[in-house]
């Protein structure tokens, strides 16, 4: 049996970018995607909920979890997460994964027994940032067709970068979930690793997996002052 983890999606606004982004990383995850555990965090579109629940309908893989009220990303996570079984991928409603992505995720999460995170390559994703790092550019700055048997399979990074990120199932086990105290998001996944560094773990990059993201959907305007 192939390597297999449970995809955490929680999503909140604009139906059309969330949809799209589930069905890319069920493409292009295959078999290596045990579930797809959506959350709808209270989503204040009316077509949301309709749209996931059709969703969970045409793909048995797709569990669709709502909260009652608004948490924030954190908690949306940490629901997703808690009913994992497994190896779990954290992964942003406005992504775009290429093939083979989690795959490549799973095959270097498995390669290293010190990863507790991996993320992968993307347009915008700070430290995964290629050609413009950590600055980002738009997805269109990454063709199809890049050389990236060339690269180094993995590079260690000083933490992990939330809009895509493997998490082991014994990290999570060892050292929880995310820190709700981040409320709405921002900067919990770097904590969540600088906890694994601290217990000797390791964060990798899967520089010959791709996920593109188009970055700022869910906060806009108020990334700054979250941050």
């Amino acid at each position: 049996m192939s390597l297999q983890a449970d995809v955490v999606v929680p999503v909140f606004k604009d139906v059309a970018l969330t949809l799209a982004a589930i069905r890319a990383a069920l493409l292009h995850g295959g078999e290596h995607v045990r579930r797809m555990i959506v959350v709808n965090d209270a989503s204040p579109e009316p077509d949301m909920a309709q749209a996931l629940a059709a969703l969970e309908r045409e793909h048995e893989r797709v569990v669709v979890l709502t909260n009652a009220r608004n948490v924030g990303f954190v908690e949306s996570c940490n629901r997703g997460l808690s009913v994992r079984a497994g190896h779990a991928v954290l992964l942003n409603s406005d992504t775009e994964a290429r093939p083979g992505w989690l795959g490549e995720l799973l095959a270097v999460l498995d390669g290293d027994p010190r990863a507790a995170a991996v993320c992968p390559l993307s347009n915008d994703g700070t430290l995964c940032s290629v050609p413009n790092y950590v600055t980002g550019s738009p997805p269109s700055a990454l063709p199809d067709d890049l050389p990236l048997a060339e690269l180094p399979r993995a590079t260690e990074l000083p933490t992990g970068v939330g809009f895509c990120l493997l998490l082991r199932n014994e990290a999570l086990e060892l050292l929880g979930l995310l820190d709700p105290k981040y409320g709405r998001g921002y900067h919990e996944e770097n904590d969540w690793c600088q906890r694994a560094r601290a217990a000797g773990l390791r964060v990798l990059r899967a520089n010959r997996a791709v996920v593109l993201h188009h970055g700022g959907v869910s906060f806009g305007a108020e990334r700054e002052a979250l941050e």
